[in-house]
C-alpha cells in the first residue's frame, strides 16, 4: 500500500462544492507561479463556459522545497532536471527564497480561496502525489463535481467548446468518464549515463515491462466523479510511480476502466507573459 499520510496544508473552503458543480478544473501548478495563476485567474472571470453550466477553478501545488536543487537521487540511478523543472528546484534549495514562496502561497490562498496545498514536496518527480492528493480532496470535500478537468497552468481552454462536448455525454458517461489525449504502447525509458538523460527513466527494478499501459498526455484530461472516487481508492494499491501520466494509466488498467481517446481535440498556440500557451481549443 502506498504512503496515505498525505494532507492538506491549505485548501479551498467547504462552501464551494455545496452545490452541484458541473465542471470542475483542477489546475496542475508550480508553487511559484504566482503570476501565471494570477492570468488563469482573471481568462476564467472574463469569460463564461455556458448558460446552463457552471465550473470551478482550484489550483493544485505542493510545497516550496528541496534538499538538493535539481541533483535527484532516484534508485539506482541519478537525474538532473533541466529547463523549468530544474531552476524551479533550485530556487527552492535557497531557504530564504523557499521561505518567502511559501508565505506568499498562504497569503494567496486566504486572498483567493483556490489553493490546494499538498504536503509533498513541489517537484516535477511529485507529480503523481499532485494528482493523488487532488483526487482525495475532490473525493472527501467536492464530490457535488459531476466531471473534472485536470489540466496544466501553461495551458488555456475552449470553455464554450468543452460544454458543448460534455453536453454531447450522457448522464452516466460523464459521472464514469476517463477521457483525452491516449498514448498507447508507449516504451519505458531506462536509466543512462548521463543524468540529464534521465527524466522519464524507471529502473526495471521499479517498472520490469518494456512498454506502459494506454495513458492521457499530461496536458488536459476529463475524469467523472465515479472515476475520481475510483482513483482515490485505488492509487493507494498500485506501485508508485514518479511519471504521473503513467502511473494514472497503470491505476485506470487495474481498476479496469479504458481511458477514451477524444480524436477531435485540437489544439493550437496563443502568447502569454512571453511564452507560448497550448489551448485546448476542441471538440470539433
Amino acid at each position: 500500500m502506498n504512503d496515505m499520510s498525505l494532507f492538506l496544508v491549505a485548501r479551498p473552503p467547504d462552501q464551494m462544492c455545496e452545490k452541484n458543480i458541473d465542471l470542475l478544473i483542477i489546475v496542475k501548478t508550480i508553487a511559484s507561479n504566482f503570476n501565471v495563476r494570477q492570468d488563469l485567474r482573471r481568462r476564467f472571470e472574463e469569460v463564461k463556459m455556458s448558460k446552463t453550466m457552471s465550473y470551478k477553478v482550484v489550483f493544485t501545488l505542493g510545497l516550496p522545497i528541496a534538499d538538493n536543487g535539481n541533483k535527484i537521487r532516484k534508485k539506482f540511478f541519478e537525474s538532473h532536471l533541466t529547463g523549468r523543472a530544474g531552476s524551479v528546484l533550485n530556487e527552492y534549495n535557497d531557504k530564504n527564497k523557499s521561505q518567502e514562496i511559501f508565505r506568499k502561497i498562504l497569503k494567496e490562498s486566504e486572498t483567493h480561496q483556490d489553493i490546494l496545498l499538498g504536503s509533498y514536496f513541489d517537484s516535477y518527480y511529485n507529480l503523481t502525489e499532485k494528482c493523488i492528493t487532488s483526487w482525495r480532496w475532490i473525493s472527501q470535500f467536492c464530490p457535488n463535481a459531476q466531471t473534472v478537468l485536470i489540466m496544466d497552468d501553461d495551458m488555456w481552454l475552449n470553455l464554450e467548446k468543452i460544454a458543448e462536448f460534455l453536453d454531447s455525454l450522457s448522464e452516466r458517461k460523464r459521472l464514469n468518464i476517463a477521457a483525452g489525449t491516449v498514448w498507447d504502447g508507449k516504451y519505458v525509458s531506462r536509466p543512462a549515463k548521463n543524468p540529464s538523460d534521465n527524466r522519464w527513466a524507471l529502473h526495471p527494478s521499479v517498472y520490469p515491462w518494456d512498454t506502459f499501459p494506454a495513458y492521457f498526455s499530461g496536458i488536459a484530461a476529463f475524469y467523472g466523479k465515479e472515476t475520481i472516487l475510483s482513483l482515490a481508492i485505488g492509487s493507494a494499491f498500485v506501485q508508485y510511480l514518479d511519471i504521473d501520466d503513467s502511473f494514472i494509466g497503470i491505476a485506470l488498467y487495474k481498476l479496469g476502466i479504458m481511458p477514451d481517446h477524444i480524436s477531435s481535440v485540437s489544439y493550437g498556440r496563443i502568447q502569454q507573459m512571453n511564452q507560448s500557451l497550448e489551448v485546448l481549443a476542441g471538440f470539433q
